[in-house]
């Protein structure tokens, strides 16, 4: 199964919880997530899309991760269009981060 599968499998029963924003939702998000990463050793945009994830879900409880989570999602497929577009824009509208030229 592709990566984004997996991803989406495993992660949307646990997006109601991590939506409702309590701590131990946020918690479980974190460990599937890190756990899939694990598992399956992405790249590139699959990387790229679960630690997006993974930043957003963060930043509800720690900011400064947040940030550093989103730079490596940035840095793992720097010219998509995730990053060009969505995370370039989190990243300067939220954390004051001007894009990469």
């Amino acid at each position: 199964m592709k990566f984004k599968a997996c991803m989406l499998a495993l992660l949307l029963p646990l997006s109601g919880l991590a939506q409702k924003e309590n701590e131990e939702g946020e918690r479980l998000f974190s460990l599937k997530i890190n756990a899939l990463l694990e598992e399956k050793k992405p790249t590139g945009e699959g990387l790229q899309q679960a630690l997006y994830l993974k930043s957003m879900i963060t930043y509800r409880t720690d900011k400064d991760a947040a940030k550093v989570i989103l730079l490596e999602a940035r840095a793992a497929a720097p010219t998509s269009k995730m990053a060009t577009g969505q995370i370039d824009r989190v990243l300067q509208q939220v954390f004051k981060v001007e894009p990469k030229k």
